[in-house]
């Protein structure tokens, strides 16, 4: 059998084609980038090459150049296997390369292993039996279907980040129709595009069709698919249209138009499955259209939203806001989500076996200083998720009173610890506390910190100011009157160029070689859901200056918070936890604390309990998670709880800080909130408010 390497970066695409030769017995080597590949190759003999061309540090390409120059490696056959091709047209890489082939991804298993066979035989290496005398594209365990969707899946995601890459938005439809062509194998596709009240037309594989003729039937089938938004099938029509499919290039804001793909030599009409596929192909070429549209607009009307920016401002945000949430984003955040949730779980359980162990260890003064800094550091590690959620889709940041200076101080030293940049602080006294989120704000100082920093290349001092502030009419900030915070981070850097002041809050807008432009951006957005505004001053040359406001607190001011020691108390407490060590954990600190503790594992459990406890002894509060997998959570279960005892009073926790019910929790009927991992006196504090009618 042969020896074959694979050279391509994404780990999906990669266990496919390994899963494939290896299931014929083949030995398969890999490679995740090019450099790697030509030391692999220049340790082993492969008798064939199969290689992306999109690779990091050099590409497919170059990778092929390079390994001709190799002695002994001239003539080794070489197969790009890429979107690029489709992407770019270069069908004539084989012969600019010296390869043997290109293949377009995805395609047909029994294609790409009859191409690989051609060019094994040519070299007179053994071809697996299993393929050359078998009428099904090949004899594996997989299945030539589940192959075959694999192949396409990875190919989605590849062309996902191309899709969302584009900047041309005629490359980028002709991208879509080409793809949807090879994913479905028609010879025939067309995207039409409504553009100021005319149309455009992308052909996939159709470019040579007479346009009058071969545009009737899909304009016809895209005026219902416009209608209705949904996607149309069709049998054979005029003898020779074949069977054919019509789906809406839309996103949930607007319709662009519409994919048709059809085959006259089709048989049988297309599948659920080819349907899904399409419909996911369209979905993510059209936010990615969306995504051009706005940055061509905004680049088309800057000089004009220069002269109107008074009125204009509001509007600008707005579309900025809007920026953060294209498709890479927001695919970060659903994964951010679902990490934190389960990092802030693990984070509780650890956070509270500390908690237990330093009430254990009152006495013992090293043990207690060694678990004080261990509680720290999780909740350093809760600030790390929070980061992470930023851009997440859900409620709006979870504050609390908070005293600033304490924050700015701590945050500031943290990021400056080991680098020739000082910090010079002036704060105010009386300052006002603010109603903030304290993870996003520490983020908020750590990037305004890290640009001044790097703007400092020979070292020297970061001023750091705040003071309470009042907005009147005549501010020329866009801000309500009232009283506010400022805090200001000042440089002796290189400054901001005038043409990039208008710029720096745009997202992926950057000076920095290895910068990815969304600092700042990140900062603007948390502190725009703070209600506040970011203003910068600066000349090229002389340093700049962040002035951050954010509402103040009608607290007041507020001492430097110091951790408070709970008396202990007596309760009954119920704990609605499907995390068998959470709640155990949080039992044992409870009872620590002088509570008397039941569990149930879900809101359903949680509701029976609780209807015994009222022909008996009631429970004082219900502390209850908020989401629990394959059982009722505290979303759910708190409306049948008001409805069982209107006067109960219910905390509810959880690992999905950005939820929308953490930060509207009295919107849902609770009467505090508490995001894991969370300080246990803080909790004990507010269950004995709660009991004692505070």
């Amino acid at each position: 059998m042969a020896e074959i390497m694979i050279v391509e970066d994404h780990a999906l695409s990669r266990q496919v084609l390994t899963n494939l030769f290896t299931s014929l017995g083949h030995r398969v080597l890999e490679a995740t980038d090019g450099t790697a590949a030509l030391s692999l190759v220049q340790a082993n003999h492969p008798d064939l090459i199969i290689s992306d061309i999109l690779l990091p540090t050099i590409d497919g390409i170059e990778f092929a150049r390079q390994l001709r120059s190799l002695p002994g490696k001239e003539d080794t056959p070489i197969i790009f296997y890429s979107a690029t091709c489709r992407l770019q047209g270069e069908l004539s890489l084989g012969q600019k390369c010296g390869t043997c082939q290109v293949i377009p991804k995805p395609s047909d298993p029994q294609y790409i292993l009859a191409t690989v066979n051609d060019l094994l035989a040519k070299n007179g290496k053994e071809v697996s039996p299993k393929v050359m005398h078998t009428s099904s594209p090949y004899d594996s365990p997989f299945g030539a279907s589940s192959l075959t969707a694999g192949l396409q899946l990875a190919t989605l995601a590849d062309l996902s980040f191309s899709l969302i890459s584009q900047r041309n938005p005629e490359q980028l439809l002709s991208c879509a129709s080409r793809a949807a062509g090879e994913f479905l194998n028609c010879n025939s596709l067309l995207t039409i595009c409504l553009d100021d009240g005319g149309k455009r037309y992308y052909w996939g594989r159709s470019e040579n069709c007479n346009c009058e003729s071969s545009l009737s039937v899909p304009e016809a089938i895209g005026e219902q698919v416009m209608r209705d938004l949904a996607p149309v099938s069709w049998g054979p029509i005029a003898g020779s249209w074949g069977y054919g499919l019509a789906v809406p290039f839309t996103t949930s804001g607007c319709a662009y138009g519409w994919h048709c793909v059809w085959d006259e030599d089709k048989t049988a009409a297309y599948t659920d499955k080819d349907r899904e596929l399409i419909m996911t192909l369209s979905a993510y070429s059209a936010l990615a259209y969306e995504n051009i549209l706005l940055f061509g607009a905004l680049n088309k009307n800057e000089k004009h939203l220069e002269e109107l920016v008074e009125e204009r401002t509001a509007k600008l945000k707005e579309t900025r806001t809007e920026l953060l949430n294209v498709q890479r984003l927001e695919s970060l955040g659903i994964l951010a989500g679902g990490i934190a949730h389960n990092f802030n779980n693990a984070l509780t359980a650890i956070l509270g076996h500390i908690q237990v162990a330093k009430i254990m260890s009152t006495y013992e003064e090293g043990v207690v200083r060694n678990l004080k800094l261990a509680e720290d550091a999780c909740f350093e590690a809760q600030d790390l998720t929070k980061k992470l959620l930023t851009f997440a889709k859900g409620g709006r940041p979870a504050k609390k009173v908070t005293a600033l200076g304490p924050l700015l101080r701590d945050t500031v030293l943290f990021v400056l610890e080991d680098s020739a940049v000082m910090a010079k602080f002036q704060i105010a006294l009386g300052l006002a506390a603010v109603e903030i989120d304290q993870g996003q704000i520490k983020q908020v100082i750590a990037n305004l910190i890290l640009n001044a920093q790097q703007a400092m290349t020979e070292g020297g001092a970061i001023l750091i100011e705040a003071g309470n502030v009042e907005i009147d009419e005549d501010s020329s900030l866009l801000l309500p009157q009232g009283a506010y915070v400022r805090f200001s981070v000042t440089d002796t850097g290189v400054g901001i160029a005038p043409e990039n002041l208008n710029n720096i809050f745009d997202p992926f807008f950057t000076t920095k070689e290895l910068g990815n432009g969304l600092g700042l951006a990140t900062a603007f957005s948390i502190v725009k859901n703070h209600g506040g505004v970011i203003a910068v001053e600066s000349q090229k040359g002389t340093g700049a200056t962040f002035n951050v406001y954010l509402p103040a607190s009608k607290a007041g001011s507020l001492p430097e918070e110091a951790e408070r020691t709970v008396q202990p108390t007596d309760g009954y407490i119920l704990i609605i936890e499907d995390n068998r060590i959470i709640a155990q954990t949080l039992s044992e600190l409870l009872e620590m604390h002088g509570y008397r503790v039941d569990w149930a594992k879900d809101g359903l459990e949680g509701l029976k309990l609780y209807q015994k406890s009222i022909d008996n002894y009631k429970f004082d509060a219900v502390i209850m998670d908020l989401v629990i997998p394959g059982g009722m959570g505290g979303k759910e279960a708190i409306g049948q709880l008001r409805k069982l005892d209107p006067t109960v009073k219910a905390v509810v926790i959880s690992g999905y800080s950005n939820d929308p019910v953490m930060a509207n929790w009295q919107e849902y009927g609770f009467d505090a909130a508490f995001p894991k991992p969370f300080k246990i006196n803080e909790l004990i504090q507010s269950l004995q408010n709660l009991i004692n009618g505070k």
